[in-house]
């Protein structure tokens, strides 16, 4: 049974699209005849720059949906001649312009060529690539296709935010954050390095704003039912070079008219060096015009008031968190995100010599550790993308090595999927893990993100929550953990809370997460004491 799908395949101009395919690429034919009689349908057909490349957007059966954990359509990608690089870069922007209802790193290619998978392993980029190579001048079943390479593209081996139906295991986070944003309310989204902060955010804003999924201006390919709950301005802190305040204020005058534009929403012409006053004439233009609200995130916040050899905040901060948080409260429709580490510098009383506008206005929102059951629900949804069986045992195994961390817990079927390959190569049938899920730690502990993840844990806490650290590491080292909580203060100190809101220890389970027990006892324990003195 097919999914439902929001267009019809009798749509007239569905129609017609598909009558141009199959007149200008004429063994198309053969690849829609396969397509529908796989019981996949053709919801939407475009030519793309030139009639020898096109895009198809196809539903995909329920019972293939759940085989193979992919999103209700696929891409595919129909090339007369030979398939460049520049069109699987077509095809990326494709998917992000479908309101996510496509995944984002899944497209399967035909062109006319022979040793189509060859040629697709040497062009770069990412993702799953799925070549569709016809037999006998006949196409396979798609089925055949998914089965025969999906497995052979480590999708676990993602380290970038991801979008769509690859953010796993949040809903509640994003429920609850996407309340909050819009009620108008100011957050601060705090969590260790790739906790999955942006990601989380990513999510929430996609939802309010599918404009924000986008990086070019209105075109056609964009979704007519991507009709915006909230306007968002996203500015990421680690690209307004230099750290001046003249900077600071052009790079978020530029986001809010990027913005602006992409809505077709009339705005002040900026000018060439934006002031705090154009800034605040421009948001009160955007509240004037519409009655939504307006979302600014502000990604790697701390790098606004940190920078190198002990640089500190940028020039302009206090007046423009000032104006902001005067909007806010004037309208009640102004949200503002800042992600980081943590909110040391929201919590700080004073900001350039003045009262911090930050302080008491921010609502704190942690993000830890994905929880179970959706940890397992992660593993096993990514493992039925590249042909694995995530069996009980195994997911028992990683909860333990990573604690639910989202990207410790991907690299962690990354391993299961590698030693899996070394013992039996991908087949058409999905392969068990609980069976080899005992030497996976073994691979696991050879990844250098999680050195990296362990020691920028340890940096962290050395330099704003040493006695934190120092809790962290007798928790790894000694085996009487009550009595180590009687050292630090009880289970109500401040160290304890501090490694509570980083999702290290969770509830009252005093148990670290294997990886930061294994890298501390690797490590000569005696060093890193001393390090803390």
């Amino acid at each position: 049974m097919a999914a439902t799908v929001p267009r019809s395949p009798h749509d007239p101009t569905l129609a017609a699209r598909r009558a141009d395919l199959v007149h200008r690429i004429p063994w198309s034919a053969d690849l829609l005849e396969r397509v529908e009689s796989d019981g996949f349908q053709l919801n939407h057909a475009r030519a793309h720059s030139s009639w020898d490349t096109w895009f198809l957007r196809v539903g995909i059966p329920d019972r293939l949906q759940d085989r193979f954990g992919t999103a209700p359509e696929m891409l595919l990608l129909i090339v007369r001649g030979q398939v460049q690089a520049r069109d699987l870069v077509a095809a990326a922007i494709e998917a992000r312009a479908s309101g996510l209802r496509l995944d984002l790193d899944l497209v399967v290619v035909a062109d006319e060529e022979p040793r189509l998978a060859e040629r697709l392993k040497r062009l770069p980029g990412r993702g799953q690539r799925v070549p569709w190579e016809r037999e006998a001048s006949r196409f396979p079943p798609v089925e055949h296709a998914l089965l025969k390479h999906l497995p052979q593209y480590d999708l676990f081996e993602e380290r970038d935010p991801v979008r769509g139906r690859q953010v796993l295991g949040r809903d509640h986070e994003i429920a609850m954050l996407t309340a909050r944003v819009e009620h108008g309310d100011a957050v601060g989204v705090f969590g260790l390095r790739k906790v999955g902060k942006t990601t989380l955010v990513r999510a929430v804003t996609d939802v309010l704003d599918p404009m924000s999924v986008f990086v070019s201006t209105r075109t056609d390919q964009m979704p007519s039912q991507a009709e915006p709950r909230s306007l968002v301005v996203w500015l990421d802190a680690e690209r307004v070079l230099p750290r001046t305040q003249q900077a600071l204020y052009d790079a978020l005058a530029d986001r809010i008219m990027d913005r602006l534009v992409r809505d077709e929403l009339p705005g002040h012409r900026r000018p060439g060096s934006a002031s705090l006053e154009n800034i605040d004439a421009l948001l009160k233009s955007v509240l004037l015009q519409q009655d939504r609200t307006l979302c600014i995130v502000i990604d790697e916040y701390d790098l606004l008031f940190e920078g190198e050899d002990g640089e500190g905040p940028m020039q302009g901060l206090a007046p423009l968190f000032r104006m902001l948080r005067g909007c806010s409260q004037e309208t009640g429709r102004v949200s503002l995100i800042l992600i980081g580490r943590d909110p040391e510098y929201i919590s700080e009383p004073r900001l350039s010599g003045v009262t911090n506008p930050l302080l008491g206005w921010f609502i704190p929102f942690w993000i830890g550790p994905i929880p179970p059951p959706r940890d397992t629900d992660l593993l096993r949804r990514i493992g039925r993308r590249v042909g694995l069986d995530i069996g009980r045992k195994t997911a028992e195994l990683a909860r333990k090595w990573t604690g639910g961390h989202p990207l410790l817990h991907r690299q962690f079927g990354s391993a299961s999927w590698e030693l899996m390959n070394r013992k039996a190569p991908p087949s058409t049938k999905r392969r068990a893990t609980d069976p080899i899920c005992v030497d996976v730690p073994s691979i696991f502990r050879t990844r250098q993100i999680v050195r990296d993840i362990a020691r920028e844990i340890l940096d962290l806490l050395s330099t704003r929550y040493p006695d934190a650290r120092e809790f962290l590491l007798d928790l790894a080292i000694e085996e009487d953990t009550a009595t180590v909580l009687s050292l630090h203060g009880g289970p109500e100190a401040a160290p304890v809370q501090t490694l509570r809101n980083f999702g290290l220890i969770v509830g009252d389970d005093l148990t670290l997460p294997e990886f930061l027990t294994w890298y501390i006892r690797s490590v000569q324990p005696g060093t890193l004491k001393q390090a803390v003195g």
